[in-house]
C-alpha cells in the first residue's frame, strides 16, 4: 500500500440510482434535422431510459434527430 494514500480522505461513495441494466459502448448513427451528412458517433450507458452520446462538437438544443444504434 502507498504510505500517501493514507493520508488522503477516502472518496465518498455515490449511489447507484439506476434503474435498468446499462450497455457501456454503442455505435450510432445520428441523422440531424439540419444536416444531410449522418454523423458517426458512440454512445454510453445506454439503458431503457436514455443513453449519452460522445460527440465533438455540440447540438442547438431543440434538434431533431433521427438515431440508428447497433451493436457489434
Amino acid at each position: 500500500m502507498d504510505p500517501a494514500s493514507l493520508d488522503d480522505p477516502p472518496e465518498p461513495q455515490r449511489e447507484d440510482r439506476t434503474q435498468h441494466p446499462r450497455t457501456k459502448i454503442v455505435e450510432a448513427e445520428l441523422q440531424s434535422e439540419r444536416t444531410a451528412t449522418p454523423l458517426r458517433v458512440k454512445t454510453a450507458d445506454l439503458s431503457l431510459d436514455g443513453f449519452y452520446v460522445e460527440m465533438m462538437f455540440t447540438l442547438e438544443v431543440g434538434t431533431k434527430l433521427k438515431i440508428v444504434l447497433w451493436k457489434k
